[in-house]
């Protein structure tokens, strides 16, 4: 008496975040390092077959078969255009919203099965979604594919063997223009061994130097490329300069701590 039936129990909401803020990952190699490749703006379904399916094929079939090789996805997986903005408009999309999650998600299924997705975060055309209609894209696309959803801004530990890295990972702010001079505005104040950034188009790296407590230590910042050809696209209409489409390649050493970047 006085209790609820089991029909009348309330249900348990789960609290939906923004995805995790600090995680740390450790991998094993019989190599000297571990390789990670940035995927980003892939901007799947762009109108105009702007979208380079095949280079992202290629990327994809060079993590999947290089040994020790992993992905981190950078956001903008979907082009997802409202219905109203000044640039991508839905009306010219190449495919529906949910062709192009249904695309990403059979794109990065084989990569999930082989556990060589570290994580996705989400970027300002898959939070689209999100603002109208309440549904985020990325924190559903990574519970399919098993991975984790990463916050903006995320720390990564990330381990190579025994030798540990400080990644920090965003999608990233501003305008086409931008580039690494933004990324440095937006982690003043911040130390990682590495700096991830997406957003902007550009393929970039640079690398500084900080001294803590009289030790010097190598940081690079990146900014991880895209999959958005020039002509035809929002890019093109918006008067920003054309950029080479692609991504980079990381090696976090096992044996000595070292990083190198190839553009």
């Amino acid at each position: 008496e006085g209790k609820l039936s089991e029909k009348e129990e309330p249900l348990d909401t789960p609290h939906v975040d923004e995805g995790k803020s600090l995680l740390e990952i450790k991998l094993k190699t019989d190599e000297d390092k571990i390789r990670l490749v940035p995927l980003g703006d892939l901007h799947i379904g762009a109108p105009d077959g702007c979208c380079n399916i095949e280079k992202i094929k290629r990327e994809i079939d060079y993590i999947l078969n290089t040994p020790n090789t992993y992905t981190i996805g950078m956001g903008d997986m979907f082009d997802n255009a409202q219905k109203m903005a000044k640039g991508p408009n839905v009306f010219r999309s190449d495919l529906s919203p949910q062709e192009q999650y249904e695309t990403a998600l059979n794109l990065f299924e084989p990569l999930a099965q082989k556990k060589k997705i570290l994580g996705m975060v989400e970027g300002n055309h898959d939070r689209w979604t999100m603002e109208e209609s309440g549904i985020m894209l990325i924190r559903n696309l990574c519970r399919e594919l098993k991975t984790t959803h990463i916050a903006n801004g995320a720390f990564v530990h990330l381990f190579a063997n025994k030798q540990r890295y400080t990644m920090n990972v965003r999608h990233g702010k501003g305008r086409g223009e931008s580039g690494i001079n933004t990324l440095l505005n937006q982690t003043k104040g911040i130390y990682a061994d590495t700096f991830l950034c997406g957003h902007v188009h550009k393929i970039e790296a640079k690398k500084k130097m900080h001294i803590i407590e009289g030790t010097p230590h190598k940081t690079y910042y990146v900014i991880t490329g895209h999959f958005l050809e020039w002509v035809g696209s929002y890019a093109q209409n918006f008067g920003y300069s054309p950029e080479p489409t692609g991504t980079v390649k990381i090696n976090f050493f096992s044996a000595r701590k070292d990083i190198h970047v190839s553009l």
